[in-house]
């Protein structure tokens, strides 16, 4: 019998300082639900980090590309229950998913969760049927699974590296693109003004005098794709 954290155990995961320290403290808390192990990746201005308590080998298999799992949640915000049966049958799965069967995983739970920062994809994965009554209690850890992984990047984050909003690096990507703040303004339904607005802010977080400089800036640092 699986007893349900309370809410005093899930705020440990928010003291964690260091990506270590927040996948033992995770683990640590699975032992209260029947799964078996997780996986949180998050994204952040076009980085990323990995943690979870799945094999080395099997964590490194999960790439960039989207699998079905990814671009169902990426894409409708709603969680999935899956098994590595059907998506290793089906074809369309990557790879990794033959890796987790062969690990003896036979279903898992994903959902993402989103803020200010950046965006993770959780699973928690099971080595038996889930136990549906225990989905929800696993939406409360993911919760604060993120909220922790958010606060460990933050504090983390190099300081020369400017944290940008989405909608600055809309504006910032356009640009880059060779389209002019009218076009961008058209294509992200905001006026003309609001994208000098954002393209202003973002020179000033470079420290830097126009926009030209700003996207060499955040190309050298990866915060937008290349031309």
């Amino acid at each position: 019998m699986h007893l349900r954290p309370s809410r005093s155990q899930l705020a440990l995961l928010l003291r964690a300082q260091q990506w270590p320290d927040l996948a033992t403290a995770a683990q640590d808390l699975l032992q209260h639900f029947p799964a078996s192990s997780f996986m949180l990746r998050m994204s952040v201005a076009g980085q990323r980090q990995a943690i979870g308590s799945l094999p080395p080998h099997i964590m490194a298999e999960f790439g960039d590309e989207a699998d079905p799992v990814s671009r169902h949640i990426g894409a409708s915000g709603i969680p999935l229950e899956w098994d590595t049966a059907t998506l290793c049958a089906g074809g369309d799965g990557a790879p990794v998913y033959q890796s987790l069967r062969g690990a003896g995983i036979v279903s898992g739970l994903s959902m993402a969760a989103r803020s200010d920062l950046g965006w993770s994809r959780i699973d928690f994965y099971f080595h038996q049927d889930a136990d549906k009554g225990a989905t929800a209690d696993l939406f409360l850890l993911g919760s604060y699974l993120h909220e922790a992984a958010c606060r460990v990047w933050r504090a983390s984050w190099p300081a020369e590296v400017p944290r940008l909003t989405a909608r600055e690096r809309q504006c910032l990507q356009w640009s880059a693109s060779g389209k002019t703040s009218q076009e961008i303004g058209q294509i992200l339904g905001i006026s003309q003004h609001t994208v000098y607005f954002h393209l202003k802010k973002v020179a000033s977080k470079f420290k830097v005098y126009g926009t030209r400089h700003a996207i060499s800036r955040a190309m050298d640092l990866k915060l937008i794709n290349p031309i």
